[in-house]
């Protein structure tokens, strides 16, 4: 069931969540499914005594039907003038159940001797909503992303992005990952090999730990990384024996490539 994007909670001077959705199993079992929402509907003397009873509220049962395409209330949710109004003033509880929601008059016959019994003084009340979603940008993301985790090899991981490199346009960033800092510790990728075969487009790939990337050296470029620059507080541009920076940048290093990866162009965009 949908919160609707005209139905502003924080409007409230206070906010109550309960769960008042019937067909929720959690508050609603099979044995006891009844839950009275009118006074007509209310049996005399019905049930059992409840343990809690709220009373003076502004509750919104979510129980009226999903707005239409274009987000109009359906004719019979409690939409007046262009405000949502509450359908219920009152609830009574037993254990995880609520067995009434309606007026003060709904549930009174739940109200007994030891009902515990509370004015919410116009406080509001909605169902306890659970909301499952996905982030599918960052789906898309992870998606277009290549892969070198498998690569035993720098030539390995070149191969994996030549065919990346066939849907890419130039100068398009590429990002991808998945090679382990730790099993390459003793003897670092070095970006000649990716660098042959991506010199229109900078590459990023990035480390399975999170304490390392390899560059090519268009993105070397880009980020203005030389024999020149030294490595900054805390990170590491590893160098060859030359000073070239080989194309591994370790920890706080890594900024340096990062901060220049360009946002999503629109392209890239549709594709995810």
């Amino acid at each position: 069931m949908r919160l609707l994007p005209a139905f502003r909670p924080a409007r409230f001077r206070r906010l109550l969540v309960l769960c008042l959705i019937t067909s929720s199993a959690a508050c609603a079992p099979e044995k006891e499914s009844a839950v009275y929402v009118d006074d007509a509907e209310v049996p005399a003397g019905a049930g059992a005594a409840a343990e809690l009873v709220l009373t003076g509220g502004r509750i919104y049962t979510l129980r009226w039907s999903d707005p239409d395409g274009d987000g109009v209330p359906a004719p019979d949710a409690p939409w007046t003038n262009g405000e949502w109004q509450p359908d219920a003033s009152a609830v009574a509880i037993r254990g995880d159940q609520i067995v009434a929601v309606g007026s003060a008059q709904t549930v009174d016959p739940f109200v007994k001797d030891e009902t515990r019994v509370i004015d919410l003084a116009g406080a509001t009340v909605l169902p306890g909503l659970i909301e499952s979603h996905g982030h599918y940008q960052e789906l898309g993301e992870q998606a277009e992303r290549i892969d070198v985790s498998e690569a035993v090899s720098v030539a390995a991981m070149a191969e994996v992005l030549t065919e990346r490199l066939a849907t890419a346009a130039p100068g398009e960033w590429i990002v991808g990952g998945g090679w382990d800092e730790g099993a390459w510790a003793d003897d670092l990728p070095t970006e000649g090999p990716i660098s042959a075969v991506s010199p229109d487009n900078p590459v990023v790939l990035l480390g399975r730990r999170g304490f390392g990337l390899l560059a090519n050296q268009a993105a070397l470029d880009v980020a203005g990384i030389s024999t020149e620059t030294p490595s900054p507080s805390g990170g590491e541009i590893v160098k060859d024996a030359n000073g070239e920076p080989t194309g591994v940048l370790l920890n706080r290093a890594r900024a340096l490539i990062l901060d220049v990866v360009p946002a999503a162009g629109l392209e890239q965009k549709k594709r995810r």
